[in-house]
């Protein structure tokens, strides 16, 4: 553990560090849009470089999107001018004449994905269902991340009766879900905690609520720099000064606070 621990302030330590040799390189980022997740992104495109890759990933609210093969990061969380922001005060230059200047409306983002087939009965279950959930005193991003499942549950289910379905139909619903949208595990989490819910709402159902299971919660080991990413890297920066500080850092595992007074 107490390895671990080293290893995980050596990385954070260095990319820390990455800032001066932003500096000393013409790095470019290329802004884009996209819908990802049921949400309108900010892609960041770059040619690949270790040092600015591990930046780019350090920044708040930036993920990795495996299927787009992009970093992302959501519109709701970091306007344009936050991002660019962040990214200049990096040393790095953006390229962001592809995004669009202006806002794109809800209508527009509702365009994008096709309206869902439920019954108006259906439509005023889930809206019940959702009243429901704000008694829980649920937060309401909460709230909507369980709504939006449990509608495409009710749909994918189609006219059978809400009082008739199954576990069998959850784990179908599900297995479709984690397969084609390739949820992540918390997301598949989630997904299983908002048709629990929806079971406790609908007592004349014959959920067995109990028998809905969640994944493990995913544990991640901290990702370090190989001693091969560390050559490339200090092969790669062009100060001599910011190399020797770079191998003084991963060498000993000093603060940077202390290579740097």
């Amino acid at each position: 553990m107490k390895s671990m621990l080293l290893t995980t302030h050596k990385k954070t330590l260095l990319v820390c560090l990455f800032q001066f040799v932003m500096k000393e390189n013409n790095f470019k980022v290329v802004l884009g849009e996209l819908f990802h997740r049921e949400q309108e992104c900010f892609s960041i495109g770059f040619e690949y470089h270790l040092g600015l890759k591990n930046l780019v990933r350090s920044m708040p609210y930036v993920k990795w999107s495996a299927r787009n093969k992009t970093f992302y990061v959501a519109k709701k969380n970091l306007s344009l001018h936050s991002l660019y922001s962040l990214l200049q005060k990096k040393g790095i230059y953006v390229d962001y004449s592809s995004v669009s200047n202006r806002k794109t409306s809800v209508s527009e983002i509702k365009k994008k994905r096709a309206a869902r087939l439920i019954s108006e009965g259906n439509k005023e279950v889930i809206r019940a269902y959702v009243r429901y959930l704000r008694g829980l005193r649920l937060s309401e991003s909460t709230v909507k991340v369980y709504f939006t499942f449990v509608a495409d549950f009710v749909e994918f289910i189609g006219e059978k009766p809400l009082d008739l379905l199954t576990n069998i139909d959850v784990r179908l619903f599900v297995e479709r879900q984690v397969e084609y949208k390739r949820y992540a595990i918390s997301t598949h989490r989630q997904l299983v905690s908002a048709i629990k819910h929806f079971g406790t709402f609908l007592p004349d159902s014959k959920l067995v609520v109990e028998d809905l299971i969640r994944p493990s919660k995913s544990t991640y080991l901290p990702s370090v720099l190989s001693k091969e990413e560390m050559i490339d890297l200090l092969r790669a920066t062009k100060n001599l000064k910011h190399r020797a500080v770079l191998a003084l850092l991963y060498s000993a595992g000093m603060r940077i606070g202390e290579v740097l007074s």
